[in-house]
């Protein structure tokens, strides 16, 4: 009976304070130091930098982002893409700091069906067509119908800046 009585006690004890068996809630929510979460991935969409040979169009007034299709896009251009196969996106940053920069697309990122990311390399003076005063722009080629007007669209910096292009 003596016996049974200490095993009574030693369960409730241990009940209480626990075995050190099974972790603790802190030591469930307890992090290796150095361990960090992922990076959230976003698909990407397939595109190529458009370089103009001979004709370059004239820059626009002001910043903006916008979509060439077959069917809708400035006539100044018409021979210059291939329409069936092709859309075309055309940004120009407005923020005036970076006047004379060139930008490279270096990523796009369809973050949800309604949101597309725009990842930028911008350079001093890499353009030989681009004068000091020039807001930096691009061409962008992607797959026919990847892309639409409904879109909203985040054009960054490779460092995370976020950049204006209205």
């Amino acid at each position: 009976m003596r016996k049974a009585k200490t095993l009574v006690i030693l369960i409730w004890m241990l009940s209480l304070v626990g075995c050190g068996l099974l972790p603790s809630k802190d030591q469930e929510k307890e992090v290796h130091p150095k361990a960090v979460s992922l990076n959230k991935t976003y698909p990407e969409i397939r595109f190529k930098l458009h370089f103009f040979d001979s004709y370059v169009p004239p820059r626009r007034s002001t910043g903006g982002i916008w979509l060439y299709t077959k069917e809708k896009h400035a006539g100044d251009i018409d021979q210059e893409f291939n329409w069936d196969q092709t859309d075309v996106l055309h940004i120009q940053i407005s923020d005036s700091k970076y006047n004379g920069y060139s930008a490279t697309p270096l990523n796009i990122q369809l973050m949800d069906e309604k949101t597309v990311r725009v990842i930028v390399k911008l350079e001093k003076g890499t353009d030989p067509f681009q004068k000091e005063t020039d807001a930096p722009r691009m061409y962008i080629e992607v797959e026919k119908g990847k892309l639409n007007e409904d879109m909203k669209f985040i054009v960054e910096k490779d460092t995370g800046e976020t950049l204006r292009t209205k």
